[in-house]
């Protein structure tokens, strides 16, 4: 292709002149050989004295002109060789978009070489070459018609689509009003089209204007296009913008279609890239093979897999058998959504350190990538933190992928919606369109994701927290130096070579077992599932464990119990620099006499209001009402500490605890707090500890 633009402000606006790599991509209409014999006759006698530069700057000229009519490069170069000349003559002319000779001043080569021609005779052979040129099985002027007397008309050689009213007579047709559309015109169109949804089509169009290098869009559809176009100074009547362009492209299809040697219209089934869908009944794989798995190598999974599960708690045995039983139909959902289900994502969150990614991510992904990579399945935060991007990656293939750190991903908000909001839709939906400023664009639900997060979803609104298998970790469940050490050297995560690549065996033969039994699309994944895995232990012998059997998904208990376990963090960490502080501070009685140092001070009582009041505690302090002052950098301090999990704001600090967000003046400096009743505070931080 010519100029591939991704923003619309590049459109139009000193465009630069591309490398190309393959020529024979240039220009759309093939000669055939009648047209090169007819020009090498043209030639010839053009070169009165039979001179042999003479010759070569005349092709040169008349090369300019083919890439006017776009004749493709390839038909060129064999022009040259039936003319003798050497063909690489092509490639600066075609490089340079035509720029050579761009008057095509034919007289000037024959003053060059001190030849004389008469000028009648030279106007009539450059004619011959033109009209040798033109699309003469077509016409150079592909039209189609928008109504009674009224058509829309490609002019490829002026680079313009106008709309023409028309008034028949007898015998021919005369114009007679004649309004431009576009100072552009199509000269190339990629049609692309799914047969999965055949009512959903994008091109890939190529214009070109009188002057100035050819452009092209890359794939879309046609409103985006239209607006481009309108954005970009290409259109010269607006309101007839978008049916101008369908009516372009309506015209040039026919117009190739007359033809067998013209490349200006292709149509491509851009069927999915990668994995299973649903078509005529049948459960259809794309680019991707199975392995034919024997019962010897099921069985051999299954016991890698019960083997696995030994370095994981009871509890987190029970997190691993759902995200296993997951990974297994994940790559079924876009097929699923076809028929109309959807199947939820896995969202593990809370504590970092708890083996989310390595443990639970990489286990699906050794089910269908070998081995699972941060370019192929294991996806940061950064190439899916706005909407084209996550959408791109979801187009891919319907084979599951992990998205990792996704906490701050989801609170991201676009023109239109926010990203929780189009997380959701692609969760539901196999079709996905999405407004991006003036244009639309359209993405495939094809994948289903795992997400970690070291933060948790409380605020998933409209019915998100259905559409989530939402599992949450908690301090108890971090993992050891010696444990992660020891869990590396046995399963090797992210290598080839890892023991862990066994278990394809048992989800290839799942999704044999599906293509085999393309009805069970229909039916409930979960009981589908299940049904399965009690069939592979059945024909290998092997006992089915508990914990395999159970599908887990806390829900608003586990966030509970996060919540509860962040909240222990929190109150130790404040009392550590309480008593940190207590033992640079005395207490001094209201007569001034001196008293015990706090440290010797049993009760919380009598010297947490010593050391608030004395602000011996950064960003914690005490005010003249009795009211406990928390700052934004205390609370960034036990980020840091590893207290919090994730970065928290003043707003949700407060929410989270049902405290109040206020400004205050500290130290002669306003800030914003959280604020709570001193007593509320020691409450909260001491419980039963106090003593009267």
């Amino acid at each position: 292709m010519f100029v591939e633009l991704t923003k619309r402000q590049d459109i139009g606006k000193n465009v630069l002149k591309p490398e190309f790599k393959d020529l024979g991509e240039l220009g759309y209409i093939e000669f055939e050989k009648t047209r090169i014999d007819t020009l090498v006759q043209i030639i010839n006698k053009m070169n009165v004295e039979d001179n042999q530069d003479f010759k070569e700057n005349l092709v040169k000229k008349v090369v300019s002109l083919c890439y006017e009519y776009n004749i493709n490069y390839n038909s060129v170069t064999k022009l040259l060789a039936a003319v003798e000349v050497d063909i690489t003559l092509a490639k600066p002319i075609y490089s340079n978009f035509g720029e050579y000779g761009i008057f095509h001043d034919f007289i000037q080569i024959y003053k060059n070489h001190d030849m004389v021609i008469n000028r009648t005779i030279l106007k009539q052979w450059v004619n011959e070459i033109k009209n040798t040129l033109v699309l003469s099985d077509v016409g150079v002027k592909p039209f189609t018609e928008i109504g009674k007397n009224t058509q829309i008309e490609l002019d490829i050689h002026k680079g313009i689509v106008s709309k023409k009213t028309i008034k028949p007579h007898e015998n021919k047709e005369t114009t007679i009003n004649e309004e431009y559309i576009f100072n552009v015109c199509p000269v190339r169109i990629v049609e692309y089209y799914d047969p999965d949804t055949p009512y959903i089509k994008e091109y890939e169009i190529t214009f070109k204007s009188k002057e100035g290098a050819p452009i092209t869009l890359p794939k879309m559809d046609i409103n985006s296009i239209t607006n481009i176009l309108k954005n970009n100074g290409f259109t010269l009547m607006k309101n007839m913008a978008q049916d101008g362009l369908t009516a372009s492209i309506t015209a040039l299809k026919r117009a190739n279609n007359k033809s067998k040697n013209h490349k200006m219209y292709t149509v491509v089934k851009s069927a999915l890239e990668q994995g299973f869908h649903w078509s005529e009944k049948q459960l259809l794989l794309e680019n991707y093979e199975l392995i034919q798995s024997t019962i010897d190598q099921v069985k051999l999974g299954l016991e890698t897999f019960l083997e696995y599960a030994t370095y994981f708690t009871d509890q987190e045995k029970e997190y691993l058998g759902t995200v296993f039983k997951w990974g297994l139909f994940a790559p079924f959902s876009y097929a699923y959504k076809q028929v109309g289900h959807w199947i939820e994502w896995i969202y593990l969150q809370g504590i970092g350190g708890t083996g989310k990614s390595i443990g639970y991510g990489n286990l699906v992904g050794y089910m269908w990538y070998s081995p699972p990579t941060q370019k192929n399945y294991q996806i940061g935060q950064g190439r899916v933190d706005s909407i084209p991007r996550l959408g791109a990656i979801l187009s891919k293939t319907t084979f599951p992928i992990c998205i990792n750190e996704c906490e701050s991903i989801f609170e991201k908000e676009t023109d239109r919606r926010n990203m929780k909001e189009f997380m959701k839709s692609c969760i539901e939906d196999s079709i996905i369109r999405e407004i991006q400023g003036s244009h639309a664009r359209q993405y495939k639900g094809l994948a289903s994701a795992i997400c970690t997060s070291n933060g948790y979803f409380t605020d998933f609104s409209g019915g998100g927290t259905r559409r989530l298998v939402r599992i949450t970790f908690t301090r108890k469940e971090i993992k050891t130096e010696e444990h992660k050490i020891e869990f590396q050297n046995k399963w090797k995560m992210g290598r080839a070579d890892s023991p862990l690549t066994n278990i394809q065996f048992v989800s290839h033969k799942f999704a044999q077992y599906m293509m085999d039994n393309p009805q069970l699309i229909h039916d409930n994944w979960q009981v589908t599932v299940d049904n399965f895995v009690e069939q592979i232990f059945k024909e290998t012998g092997l006992e089915i464990p508990l914990w395999l059997q159970i599908w887990t998904n806390d829900d608003d208990n586990g966030i509970d119990s996060q919540i509860e376990d962040e909240e222990t963090a929190i109150k130790e960490y404040i009392e550590q620099k309480i008593n940190s502080a207590r033992r640079q501070v005395t207490i001094v009685s209201t007569e001034g006499e001196y008293r015990e140092p706090l440290d010797n001070i049993e009760n919380p009582r009598d010297y947490v209001y010593s050391i608030l009041k004395g602000n011996k505690v950064v960003g914690l302090s005490l005010n003249q009402d009795k009211e406990v002052r928390i700052t934004q950098n205390f609370i960034n301090g036990m980020y840091k500490k590893h207290v919090l999990d994730h970065p928290l704001g003043l707003k949700q600090f407060a929410e989270n605890y049902g405290w109040v967000q206020k400004q205050a003046r500290i130290n002669g400096k306003q800030y914003k707090i959280v604020a709570l009743s001193y007593d509320l505070f020691i409450e909260w931080i001491y419980g039963n500890r106090l003593s009267d």
